[in-house]
């Protein structure tokens, strides 16, 4: 084979392939990244915390708000040192219904994820639940 044919070839696979390139990125749409100004939201540490507290079993009958929560304190009840608090470290839980809307209800669920379990406790009671950054929070929902 002579050195100019096999020059010629290398030479075409290589503008042929460069032009395939260029062919692909002009026809193909890449997503742009949206920019609105606004700083992403950034999860409380009480939340994130709550993530990784698997509740083994929350069987509820009849229950209230209030005993519910009770339940999730010992839930949440860990036997970590966290950020230089003593052990058992503990979850906040806080329950504000001053005019007793919150009705009792029946809840039975297996390995939930705490955040999830305080939402659908929230969601069967009426009430909302809020995870700020030292507590979780229910709350009647308003009218």
């Amino acid at each position: 084979m002579k050195p100019s044919a096999l020059l010629l070839g290398i030479t075409g696979l290589l503008v042929g392939g460069a032009i395939g390139h260029y062919a692909t990125l002009a026809f193909s749409e890449i997503p742009k990244r949206q920019t609105t100004g606004q700083p992403l939201p950034v999860e409380s540490p009480t939340r994130a915390f709550a993530k990784g507290l698997i509740v083994r079993a929350a069987l509820f009958e009849g229950v209230t708000i209030e005993e519910a929560v009770d339940y999730l304190r010992g839930q949440a009840r860990t036997g970590m040192e966290i950020d230089g608090m003593p052990k058992p470290y503990r979850l906040n839980f806080v329950v504000v219904d001053p005019n007793h809307k919150a009705m009792q209800f029946d809840l039975n669920l297996r390995d939930i994820q705490l955040d999830q379990l305080c939402e659908r406790i929230a969601q069967v009671s009426g009430m909302t639940v809020s995870f700020d950054s030292d507590a979780i929070v229910f709350t009647p929902l308003s009218n």
